[in-house]
């Protein structure tokens, strides 16, 4: 395989959830391909180009129904050399040798350890890692496309009243039904290890617009509980009623959540909602987000090995180059979104 040659995965199991969504069906249990989800699959290969790779991930599946849904996959296949089914240890990979499709078997940590070629440098990377990083590169080219530039030597001003060069407008992406299923979907991809693990959290909390939005597609996906605290914010009102509404909100002590973000930047707001969900007793062992700015980390995630916080672009900083904050008294000149 040449070394040069994009990356694009086509998704199956994105499909028929984005199925059952619009037809208001259930989410969780089987997740069985029918004819409709292969049709489909189709039309997204079809616009594949031969010069990329195509990677259609199998992993969350445990079985695909009858033999005729293999087959139907080879036909769909056909002999191109530029696409894999990825798939993990398990009933499927007889099932997908049995039909002679070609593909990528990983093991339990998603290494891939056998190919359907025996010439693939795909062997020995990390499929999971490898999935990462195309999502990653996909939302980066939407926050470009989106993002807003503040006039040269001026400063747009945040919520908070600090200033920034760019302000970027996920709201512009979010508002895409297509977007948002995507990056809630892969906000489940990360939380669940590929959907091959159950959530054990009750649900997810929230305390802005934005994460509102995908905290509430997460709620539905996985079937749980949603909460959302209002007027935290920068400057949050915070008094004893205040807090006793969280509590009796989200039933307090003994109640596990996972806090969504949309945007992590010094992580101010994510200290204050751990703090009070902790004074009141209920347990967070999960944050995930849509970004992480990296302006500085959250003091509740100050160790760099802690996994708890989970970002589907980071760091952000690197990719984008030229982004910057400041703090809200070294600037004079600003503009107003």
């Amino acid at each position: 395989m040449n070394r040069d040659r994009k990356i694009r995965i086509i998704e199956p199991f994105l499909i028929i959830m984005e199925s059952r969504l619009k037809n208001f069906e259930k989410i969780g249990g089987s997740m069985n391909l029918d004819d409709r989800d292969i049709g489909r699959i189709f039309e997204l290969f079809k616009e594949e180009k031969e010069e990329s790779i195509v990677l259609i991930d199998f992993t969350p599946f445990s079985n695909l129904g009858t033999k005729d849904r293999y087959k139907k996959i080879k036909e769909l296949l056909g002999k191109k050399k530029n696409v894999r089914a990825v798939v993990r240890n398990g009933p499927l990979v007889d099932r997908f040798k049995e039909s002679k499709i070609p593909l990528l078997v990983c093991d339990e940590n998603f290494k891939i350890t056998e190919s359907f070629f025996s010439s693939d440098d795909m062997k020995g990377k990390n499929y999971f890692e490898l999935h990462k990083e195309y999502v990653e590169k996909r939302l980066i080219k939407w926050i470009k496309k989106t993002a807003i530039n503040a006039p040269k030597g001026k400063w747009i001003e945040l919520g908070d009243g600090r200033g920034a060069n760019r302000w970027l407008n996920l709201k512009g992406i979010i508002e895409e039904p297509k977007n948002l299923l995507f990056i809630g979907y892969q906000m489940g991809y990360l939380l669940t290890n590929a959907y091959s693990n159950n959530l054990d959290e009750d649900g997810f909390i929230a305390s802005n617009n934005h994460a509102w939005i995908l905290a509430s597609l997460l709620s539905r996906i996985f079937e749980k509980e949603l909460y959302i605290v209002d007027h935290l914010g920068p400057s949050p009102r915070i008094n004893t009623k205040w807090l006793e509404e969280i509590k009796q909100e989200t039933g307090g002590k003994g109640k596990k959540l996972v806090i969504v973000e949309d945007v992590i930047s010094t992580g101010r707001e994510l200290d204050l909602l751990y703090f009070f969900l902790n004074y009141i007793g209920v347990g967070v062992k999960k944050v995930i987000t849509f970004l992480n700015l990296e302006e500085a980390k959250p003091k509740l995630f100050n160790d760099s090995n802690d996994k708890r916080l989970i970002s589907l672009c980071i760091p952000f900083p690197v990719k984008i180059r030229g982004y910057k904050q400041i703090p809200k008294y070294e600037y004079d000149e600003k503009v107003r979104l």
